[in-house]
């Protein structure tokens, strides 16, 4: 649906009219869009959608009922995955580091597939390798030029990876592949190019020397397009798609979650004051939502957000004009410089493409409550 359909939806309409901002729109048909987008993009990847980005049940029981597999971190996460209807074996446990009580819970449940990136995490998952698990090593790949370099936390480099799988094998852990992920928001094919071609080479290297791996964990990133012009979808698919085509040999997943969740939920906020300050030589707006709740991925994703005013009269002139949150905090400031029309008390904004670490992230700062949702 476009953003003037989901506007007129009538429960949307009808808070818009009440003055009942802000709120959250979701669209889940919209995730499940972009999730078929993937899988024809990268027909031969299967895709485990990653939770964190944006759990709400509604969109994770869409991409279940569209055959999505998951891309898991916590026991709160595999409860909700199994709860919409997913099969234990369409889910991966991802994170490298985990409790051994967390470990059991989700075997207990069926979950067979996880990821390690230590000896350390090897031997806990040894102490379960007669339930038939298998792991992914994760690779660590830098990339400076991501929104968020996940290098840093997680991974292996790659000569590490030889010794880990041999450490592995030493305590009965079965390591079925490798993964790795090159940085959330990234525009730069060329690093997914050759982390691809680096882990297909480890993968080689590994199976010649006696190793039975058979799957390549491309990770996400795929960028949305905010207020910028990132590159499309296909612009990776043709980078992606000749190399995993050359290695028919093997299975290839990913772990997309802001490609998917960012386009299924939009922002709608009001004006609730507006001043110019002419020491400052800038009109402020202040708005009923901010950092600390439906703009947080502002905070911790570094997103640029578009901003878009909605029913706004003809002939307001345009000027900049900084946007800030309702909390008491200095720092709680959404956009500086925006050119817009110049904004009143009461006029209505809509920020698209808010789905992926908002929601998730938000908290009730100040005593604001955190932002609803509206499902349509």
């Amino acid at each position: 649906m476009t953003i003037a359909q989901l506007l007129a939806e009538p429960e949307v309409a009808a808070a818009i009219e009440a003055g009942d901002t802000p709120f959250f729109i979701l669209d889940p048909a919209a995730g499940v869009d972009a999730y078929r987008a993937l899988t024809a993009a990268l027909p031969r990847v299967r895709h485990h959608y990653a939770v964190k980005s944006n759990s709400h049940p509604a969109l994770v029981g869409a991409l279940a009922a569209a055959g999505a597999s998951f891309d898991v971190a916590t026991n709160a996460e595999v409860d909700l995955v199994l709860a919409a209807g997913a099969a234990p074996d369409r889910i991966v446990h991802t994170h490298p580091h985990v409790k051994p009580r967390d470990i059991a819970y989700a075997i207990d449940r069926g979950v067979r597939t996880f990821v390690a990136d230590s000896d350390a995490e090897v031997r806990k998952l040894a102490a379960f390798r007669d339930t038939g698990l298998a792991i992914l090593a994760r690779v660590s790949y830098p990339n400076a030029g991501g929104t968020s370099d996940l290098s840093l936390k997680f991974g292996l480099a790659p000569e590490e990876v030889p010794g880990f799988l041999g450490y592995a094998a030493d305590r009965g852990v079965r390591v079925r592949g490798l993964s790795y992920h090159v940085g959330s928001q990234n525009v730069d094919r060329d690093v997914y190019a050759r982390s691809l071609t680096t882990t297909a080479e480890l993968v080689r290297d590994a199976i010649a020397a006696g190793h039975t791996l058979d799957v390549i964990d491309i990770g996400g990133g795929f960028p949305v397009r905010y207020a910028g012009r990132e590159p499309l979808l296909q612009e990776f698919a043709d980078v992606l798609g000749p190399i995993i085509d050359a290695h028919p040999e093997l299975a290839f997943w990913s772990e997309p979650g802001r490609f998917i969740s960012a386009p299924s939920m939009h922002l709608v906020t009001s004006v609730v004051a507006d001043t110019y300050r002419p020491a400052l030589e800038t009109h402020w707006v202040y708005i009923d939502d901010g950092l600390f709740g439906g703009y947080s991925n502002v905070l911790t994703d570094h997103v640029v957000p578009e901003i878009v005013p909605i029913g706004i009269p003809a002939g307001r002139e345009r000027v900049a004009q900084t946007i800030a949150g309702p909390t008491c905090d200095s720092s709680d400031v959404v956009v500086q410089g925006i050119e817009l029309p110049r904004l009143v008390v009461g006029d209505i904004l809509v920020s698209p493409m808010m789905g992926a670490y908002t929601l998730v992230t938000a908290t009730e700062f100040n005593g604001i409550p955190i932002t609803r949702v509206i499902v349509v």
